[in-house]
């Protein structure tokens, strides 16, 4: 093995471990997006437990504690509508019902 052939190695192996990295990235991007109600409401309450001056390891306890609700919620959604479907839209009717009319 020539030592130009272990640097073309190297940069492939760097390059492929970057492409793994980037996909994790964007597919977490994409669920953020895909989830917005759910990500607004996680970044309110981060930005206001971190104004309120609650250290990381406290909000992390607190939101874990939550995340049995909205599986319940979820699956209650779920059950009285139509599907899956009607379980991602119940927040945005929820939200849209609630504003003034």
């Amino acid at each position: 093995m020539s030592v130009l052939s272990w640097i073309k190695l190297m940069v492939c192996l760097w390059l492929l471990r970057k492409a793994v990295k980037l996909t994790g990235w964007l597919l977490l991007a994409a669920s953020a997006v895909a989830a917005w109600p759910v990500t607004i409401a996680a970044v309110t309450g981060y930005v206001a437990a971190w104004l309120g001056g609650w250290p990381p390891a406290r909000l992390r306890r607190d939101a874990t504690w939550a995340l049995p609700v909205t599986a319940i919620w979820l699956l209650a959604a779920a059950l009285h509508g139509p599907g899956w479907q009607a379980a991602a839209l119940t927040p945005c009717v929820t939200g849209s019902a609630a504003g003034p009319t």
